[in-house]
């Protein structure tokens, strides 16, 4: 009888060195992804923790730190 390993690779998350401004093209909050530019493509998006209340609409602009996948990782930008 043969053992069959039935756990499925996650995706590791990737940071960056640097961060990078995008911009969203489809809203992002914390129960649904959004979609970002980010030099020139568009990339799906979610908030790298869940932020209560945090929404990203289209035209602002978020911070990417990282990704996991094809699936950047953004929190909000914060301006003064």
């Amino acid at each position: 009888m043969s053992s069959f390993d039935f756990r499925f690779p996650f995706p590791s998350v990737e940071q960056f060195p640097m961060p990078l401004v995008a911009e969203v093209e489809d809203p992002i909050s914390t129960k649904v992804k959004g979609r970002v530019k980010l030099q020139g493509t568009t990339w799906p998006a979610k908030w790298h923790h869940k932020i209560p209340g945090a929404i990203a609409t289209p035209n602002e602009q978020v911070i990417v730190i990282g990704r996991t996948g094809t699936t950047l990782l953004c929190v909000p930008l914060v301006s003064s």
